[in-house]
């Protein structure tokens, strides 16, 4: 068939809203040349005729029929949780997102399925679908050995998460319970490999979150000392960065805000210090908690060096290979005042891993939002559980847990 021909029956729209989040614009390739602009609220693809012009596997379109159900049930409890998902976007992208296995069965699959939406006119949201759902993502550094090209293919929007997860929880064209698949995972790859960590956090991130208001309760009511609470979440840190990081002849500069995200900093540094490596602190005021002032204290007598930033014209002077941004979590409302949003301007200007402590400064961790100044994180160690505002919020980077209950 004519490619025009397949590109025509990929695109028609209708007026109609899903809901108040899913006002989408695209723009069409051979419109963009023009200087065109075209305003889509519902995506309609003719997914039926796509199918056939390719001569899609039936075993394959039963597939993602299924993958789509499942997709539209996770993408509809985030909705009516308040949490910003286009709907239409995950309908489209799970029917679509296996096109690559028409040619090939292999890694690749997700690459050429990208390809050739790409090739039909989709929009690039549908066509990212499909190269980022194998598995639960791939990182740039693993791709060479895969056959891959040298980039990521981690999904990052929560319209990608969604559909990748959904799946992974589908074998055989049945779903599978979460913790069922997850020993098959398991068994297939290791408990400790970084696919099973992905594919955890999968599920952590989409439906085990938290918000702000659900964690202190359990903070409060779960029976555990907030000092011992702290001290699990700061060793948790250091040893997320001793496993995985390169520290010989590196340097580790922790920012500590003045709160208990500070103090998780504190003693995320006094553990680095006590392991050999090579820390240094910054701090921007006097610490508000007794618990942050008490951790600030034992990491000073450790003889961590320390750094005190008053105001924007104070920050640098010193360098780091990387930076731990203990400086908000979930304390945050607002924008970050000075001298704290210099401060994560130049931590985001550092091309150096980032890692951050709960939830990445100036982000609100219930909603995502962020106006001011918010640190680009390349990890995001979530204490407990992933924060309701973190779903397939990129200024995350890849999530991780550290178990402090």
């Amino acid at each position: 068939m004519e490619l025009h021909a397949v590109r025509a029956a990929l695109w028609s729209a209708s007026q109609e809203p899903i809901n108040q989040f899913q006002q989408f614009k695209y723009q069409q390739r051979f419109g963009a040349a023009r200087g065109y602009s075209f305003t889509i609220t519902k995506m309609k693809l003719n997914i039926s005729k796509i199918w056939k012009d390719i001569n899609y596997p039936e075993k394959l379109q039963n597939h993602c029929k299924v993958v789509n159900n499942k997709a539209l049930e996770l993408a509809d409890a985030l909705i009516a949780d308040g949490i910003k998902v286009n709907r239409g976007l995950v309908d489209t992208g799970s029917m679509l997102h296996d096109i690559g296995r028409a040619d090939e069965h292999t890694i690749k699959h997700g690459l050429l399925g990208y390809e050739k939406l790409v090739e039909l006119g989709a929009p690039e949201e549908v066509a990212q679908i499909a190269k980022r759902h194998v598995g639960a993502g791939i990182k740039k550094s693993e791709t060479t050995k895969l056959g891959l090209p040298e980039e990521d293919f981690l999904p990052i929007t929560v319209e990608q998460k969604i559909v990748s997860y959904a799946d992974n929880l589908i074998d055989n064209n049945k779903e599978i319970e979460f913790k069922k698949e997850l020993i098959g995972w398991k068994k297939r790859w290791g408990n400790d490999a970084i696919q099973v960590q992905r594919f955890r956090m999968q599920h952590e991130e989409l439906e085990h979150y938290i918000d702000t208001a659900g964690m202190i309760a359990l903070e409060e009511g779960g029976g555990i000392p907030k000092k011992d609470l702290m001290e699990k979440a700061g060793k948790g840190i250091a040893h997320f960065v001793q496993n995985n990081f390169e520290l010989n002849g590196k340097k580790v500069v922790v920012f500590c805000g003045s709160g208990n995200n500070g103090g998780d900093g504190f003693v995320a540094a006094r553990y680095l210090k006590e392991a050999g490596v090579e820390v240094e602190m910054t701090v921007f005021e006097e610490q508000k908690t007794e618990l942050s002032k008490e951790n600030f204290k034992r990491a000073e007598e450790l003889g961590i060096q320390f750094y005190t930033i008053l105001a924007p014209e104070s920050i640098g002077g010193f360098g780091a290979d990387i930076i731990i941004d203990a400086i908000c979590g979930t304390g945050l409302r607002g924008d970050a005042r000075e001298p704290l949003a210099s401060a994560i301007k130049w931590i985001n200007g550092k091309d150096v891993p980032v890692v951050s402590v709960d939830v990445p400064s100036g982000v609100n961790p219930d909603n995502g939002d962020f106006t001011g100044a918010a640190v680009k994180a390349d990890y995001t160690l979530c204490l407990h559980r992933v924060k309701k505002g973190l779903i397939g919020n990129e200024n995350a980077g890849e999530l991780r847990i550290v178990r402090i209950f």
